[in-house]
């Protein structure tokens, strides 16, 4: 358990995130959040950087990859591969909202 709580952390969860004891957010508290950091980060990208719905979706899928197949995720069973489909969600988010902000200008 302690290896598992070690990689989380790792990853920028904390414990009180990773154990389901009613700590940590809300499903809704933390989509919440993702959605915030990503409009933000989107707005401080538009016009700077280029995205598109593919590029949003292979972002994505590289950050999954990254995530569980690079950096170890999978020996960490279902902790391993909840925490690398946030990072890839996220990712493909923030991507996506930045090709809306760049066709808002």
């Amino acid at each position: 358990m302690e290896r598992s709580l070690h990689w989380l952390r790792s990853a920028g969860a904390s414990r009180a995130d990773s154990e389901s004891d009613g700590r940590g957010e809300s499903s809704d508290d933390f989509l919440r959040k993702m959605r915030a950091y990503s409009q933000l980060d989107a707005a401080r990208h538009a016009g700077r950087k280029s995205s598109s719905p593919g590029k949003a979706s292979r972002h994505g899928l590289w950050a999954f990859a990254k995530s569980y197949v690079l950096q170890r995720g999978f020996p960490e069973g279902y902790d391993g591969l909840v925490v690398s489909i946030d990072k890839a969600r996220t990712t493909f988010w923030k991507n996506l909202l930045l090709h809306e902000a760049n066709r808002q200008r």
